[in-house]
């Protein structure tokens, strides 16, 4: 029949390729996990952007960004003139604008997260209206200088 030594290189051959098959799906739910947060902060994202074209609006009838400031922050604030996004039934962030009388910063983390935030999303006057994403893997300068005042 086969040789001890047949056996043996089966044996190598189906180990070499079980290690492979394990590290590929390792990889592969490390990779599918990351796609699902990207996927999730699209929601982030496009609540951020409407959050601040309504942060303008109310700049521009009360005259100071401070005035506007609510979410998270501020619980049981919410001066703009759209609905607060985290009370969708199926959010998965809470948002929060943080301002004084000229700069402001929009920041949205996830429902789940306790104090201090690990993982958020943020827009803000300081860095040009730029969408900075802090956490979920990616690491950003911008975040260590933002991290106080979101906590």
């Amino acid at each position: 029949m086969f040789s001890q030594r047949s056996k043996f290189s089966y044996l190598v051959e189906w180990f070499v390729v079980i290690s492979i098959l394990g590290l590929m799906t390792g990889t592969g739910l490390k990779f599918f996990s990351q796609a699902i947060q990207r996927a999730r902060s699209v929601e982030a994202i496009t609540n951020i952007s409407n959050i601040s074209s309504a942060l303008e609006r109310c700049y521009m009838m009360r005259g100071a960004y401070a005035a506007c400031q609510g979410g998270y922050f501020l619980k049981g604030e919410w001066p703009l003139d759209i609905e607060y996004p985290g009370d969708h039934p199926q959010a998965k962030f809470d948002y929060g604008i943080w301002a004084d009388h000229t700069d402001w910063v929009i920041v949205a983390r996830p429902s789940d997260q306790d104090q201090p935030a690990k993982d958020f999303l943020f827009m803000s006057t300081y860095f040009g209206h730029n969408l900075i994403t802090c956490g979920f893997g990616i690491s950003n300068e911008k975040c260590n200088e933002i991290r106080y005042i979101v906590r």
